[in-house]
């Protein structure tokens, strides 16, 4: 986050033998309090040989992506554009799962990245790989696709094999790098049963968030264990990867 104003200006200058006029527009994609930009003056007139200097302050309180445009209008026949652009790194593993963007699924909210990542497998057609979660992926790709989710929640390597290896491991990863384990609450014992009904009342022991979390983990699985016969994963092997290691 940008705790001090950050300034920059433009200057125009009139050679015209009539008065200039300019008006700035500005459409931000987002508001106050994530990023705010002020513009001043947005409008007015220049007399010939005379010089205005437009200035823009930024501010923003979170780490964001900004990708906007300031448009300038010159005596209502030219426009000119000005890209005004911020990058920042946002984790998205290893912090609180509820600190990251959400979106609501099937009446519960889940953090973004999980539907990006599980979306991006699904129309790859990443759950059919033979060896989803056998294989060992390429250490140096998934640390570069890590890199591509913080910064913008894209993968931008190219997709292939390796890839979906590597994010179908990122998914198991962003478990496993909780702040807090998913079901520390519980003691293990409420959980290596073979009762359903015990099972399922351990699990409404959970906190909410915990348990939209579980629910989504869950039905992933699910999706992977239906194309077990092309993957070769088991349950008993799934859970293991997950929970045990």
């Amino acid at each position: 986050p940008l705790t001090e104003v950050q300034y920059e200006s433009i200057s125009i200058t009139s050679l015209s033998s009539r008065k200039t006029t300019f008006e700035v527009e500005y459409s931000p994609k987002s508001s106050w309090p994530e990023y705010k930009f002020t513009v001043h003056p947005k409008n007015g007139t220049i007399s010939k040989g005379k010089t205005v200097e437009i200035s823009i302050s930024f501010m923003a309180r979170n780490k964001v992506n900004v990708s906007d445009l300031i448009v300038l209008n010159m005596n209502e026949a030219y426009r000119y554009a000005v890209h005004v652009r911020a990058d920042a790194e946002v984790p998205v593993f290893g912090v609180d799962p509820y600190s990251l963007p959400l979106v609501a699924l099937n009446g519960v909210k889940i953090p973004r990245i999980l539907d990006y990542l599980r979306t991006y497998l699904v129309n790859h057609g990443a759950l059919r790989l033979i060896g989803l979660y056998q294989k060992q992926p390429d250490v140096m790709l998934c640390y570069a696709i890590r890199q591509q989710l913080n910064r913008q929640y894209l993968i931008s390597s190219q997709s292939n094999k390796e890839t979906m290896h590597c994010v179908a491991h990122l998914v198991r990863a962003f478990f496993q790098e909780l702040p807090q384990p998913l079901i520390a609450s519980l003691p293990l014992s409420s959980i290596l049963i073979n009762d359903e009904k015990k099972l399922i009342k351990s699990l409404k022991e959970l906190p909410h968030q915990s348990t939209c979390l579980f629910v989504w983990l869950v039905d992933y699985l699910s999706d992977v264990i239906t194309n077990s016969e092309y993957n070769h994963t088991t349950i008993d092997g799934l859970v293991f990867f997950f929970i045990f290691s």
